[in-house]
C-alpha cells in the first residue's frame, strides 16, 4: 500500500504532466491560429492596415466577451502599465511587419520568418534582459529551430533572391518584434495577470495601428 507521501508525489506529478500537455496543446493552437494571418491578406481586398485593425479589434471584443462570461475582472486599477504598453507596442509592430511580409512575399516564407521569434527571444533574454538562464539543451534547440526555419525558407525561394527583398526584411522584423512581445508579455502577466494582459495588449495594439 502506497504511503500518503507517495500518493501526494504521484498526484503532483500527474497534475504537472496534465499542465504540460495543456500548455503544449495551447502552443500548437496558437501557432495554427497565427498561421491563418496570411489568408486574410490574400483573400480580403483591403489594405493591410485595415485588416490589422479589424483583426485586433475583433480579437479584443471576443476576449472581452469571454472574460466577462468567465467573470474575470479587466479593471485597470493597480495595473503596471510599463510592461503592458511595451508589449502592446511590440505586438503592433510585429503584426504590421508580419502582414507586410505576407503582402510582399509568399505566405510560407512570411510565416516561417515570424517563427524566428523564439530564437530572438532566447538571445535577447540571455544577453540583454537576463531574465532566464539558457542551458546547452536550450541552445541546441534554438540552433535546430533556426536551421529548420532556414531550410524551409530556402526551399520556398530564399535561395532565389528573396533574401534581398523587402518582404524578407519585414519577415525578420516581425520575428524580432514578436520576440520582444513575448518578453514584455511575460513581464506583464507576472505583474497584471494573463486576462488583463491578453485583452489590453491586443486592444492597445489595435489602437496604435488604427491611424495607419
Amino acid at each position: 500500500m502506497a504511503s500518503p507521501a507517495k500518493k501526494v508525489f504521484k498526484g503532483g506529478l500527474r497534475l504537472n504532466c496534465m499542465a504540460y500537455r495543456k500548455a503544449s496543446l495551447l502552443i500548437v493552437a496558437a501557432a495554427a491560429i497565427f498561421a491563418t494571418n496570411g489568408l486574410y491578406v490574400r483573400l480580403l481586398p483591403l489594405p493591410v492596415e485595415a485588416i490589422l485593425a479589424g483583426r485586433l479589434f475583433f480579437g479584443a471584443l471576443a476576449m472581452f466577451l469571454f472574460f466577462a462570461w468567465r467573470g474575470k475582472s479587466l479593471s485597470l486599477r493597480g495595473v503596471n502599465l510599463r510592461p503592458l504598453v511595451f508589449a502592446a507596442a511590440c505586438n503592433a509592430l510585429a503584426f504590421y511587419a508580419n502582414f507586410k511580409a505576407y503582402e510582399l512575399t509568399t505566405i510560407a516564407v512570411a510565416t516561417v520568418l515570424l517563427y524566428t521569434s523564439p530564437v530572438f527571444a532566447a538571445v535577447l533574454e540571455k544577453f540583454f534582459f537576463k531574465d532566464e538562464e539558457i542551458n546547452r539543451k536550450n541552445w541546441a534547440a534554438v540552433g535546430l529551430g533556426l536551421l529548420g526555419v532556414l531550410a524551409i525558407a530556402w526551399g520556398e525561394g530564399l535561395s532565389q533572391g528573396l533574401a534581398l527583398n523587402a518582404g524578407f526584411l519585414f519577415g525578420i522584423a516581425s520575428g524580432l518584434a514578436y520576440a520582444l512581445t513575448i518578453i514584455y508579455t511575460k513581464r506583464s502577466i507576472a505583474a497584471n495577470g494573463y486576462e488583463r494582459t491578453a485583452f489590453y495588449y491586443v486592444l492597445l495594439a489595435g489602437l496604435m495601428l488604427s491611424p495607419l
